[in-house]
């Protein structure tokens, strides 16, 4: 599916499909999906917010892949008995969703390539688990196509921290 995504995004074939919708009860859903990941690994996944409902416009399906990607890492790249934090607010009509993990942290000389398509870091997974290289590319077509932006932050032994942002309302 990587290989098609990034193919139809190249192409430049990237339909959204709008919808407004309650932004937390969306991100709960997605954790419960992957909390049987976290499980295999003895992980916890938390969400944190200063809001108790969060009214968006945003494509289900792909900000889905964008969480599921970001989470699938957080999980693959953290060892046993660790914890994911979900952080979200909203600031200037903008949601803020920051994916922070315990992991092993990217040197920082590998930052710079991470969104890149079929780069891959020199960090391996804590349980031998595959990368394509692919998702974080498409991770960021797809914030871009939402006009927002995404950056990490990372320090070798401590973790990560993916920072996503889009507009509450499209225009």
């Amino acid at each position: 599916h990587d290989f098609l995504d990034i193919s139809k995004i190249e192409a430049g074939v990237f339909d959204l499909n709008i919808s407004e919708q309650e932004y937390l009860k969306f991100v709960r859903e997605n954790i419960v999906q992957n909390e049987i990941l976290a499980r295999n690994k003895s992980q916890k996944i938390n969400i944190r917010s200063d809001r108790n409902s969060i009214i968006a416009s945003f494509d289900k399906n792909k900000i889905q892949q964008v969480l599921n990607n970001l989470l699938s890492n957080a999980i693959k790249y953290s060892a046993y008995n660790t914890s994911i934090v979900i952080d979200i607010t909203e600031t200037d009509n903008k949601i803020v969703t920051k994916v922070i993990d315990q992991g092993q942290g990217i040197p920082e000389e590998e930052l710079t390539k991470l969104f890149n398509p079929f780069q891959t870091t020199s960090v391996k997974s804590t349980d031998n688990e595959k990368s394509t290289g692919l998702g974080l590319a498409i991770v960021k077509k797809i914030i871009e196509a939402h006009d927002g932006q995404i950056n990490v932050e990372s320090e070798v032994g401590k973790g990560s921290v993916f920072t996503f942002w889009f507009p509450k309302c499209k225009n």
